[in-house]
């Protein structure tokens, strides 16, 4: 079998309500690493949060076996986070500050999804479009328990044809 090949793109967009993008993106192709950080809107520094993560990530050193550097990217989100927890101490007299984050890792044909929050990984295989993580709200939770049904406008299958 042969190693997958990945494809990716990636942009962010300030949007209608911000007056700045509060997003960052990584693509470290080297390290088979994809991170979406998507800044708290609404609280403090969300655009300092997303982008303490992926500068984080992205200094972070690819060398070693795929499990040792699934162990790295692990401790560096943790650290990230006691990191912009000390900064909103230290700035904004401990408001809220942070954000979400989805990262992807892969090593031949493994993949490891990595997340915290409402950012979401998909996978497009054979035309169809499936999610691959799940929102941390307690609407999905609920969803998971089949305590509700939640069916997403966002997620369709289709057909190159």
């Amino acid at each position: 079998m042969s190693e997958l090949r990945w494809h990716s793109a990636g942009l962010t967009d300030t949007g209608k309500r911000r007056a700045h993008n509060e997003d960052a993106i990584l693509e470290r192709r080297d390290a088979k690493l994809w991170v979406v950080a998507d800044g708290m809107g609404g609280h403090a520094a969300g655009d300092v949060a997303s982008r303490m993560l992926t500068e984080a990530l992205r200094s972070l050193d690819a060398h070693g076996t795929f499990p040792e550097f699934v162990d790295r990217v692990e401790d560096t989100l943790i650290h990230v986070n006691q990191d912009i927890r000390s900064h909103s101490d230290q700035h904004f007299g401990g408001k809220t500050m942070g954000c979400t984050v989805v990262l992807m890792l892969s090593a031949g044909n493994v993949g490891v999804c990595m997340w915290a929050g409402d950012s979401r990984l998909y996978r497009l295989r054979d035309g169809v479009l499936s999610q691959v993580s799940r929102d941390h709200d307690p609407l999905e939770e609920l969803v998971e328990r089949d305590q509700i049904l939640w069916i997403s406008p966002f997620i369709k299958p289709w057909s190159d044809a």
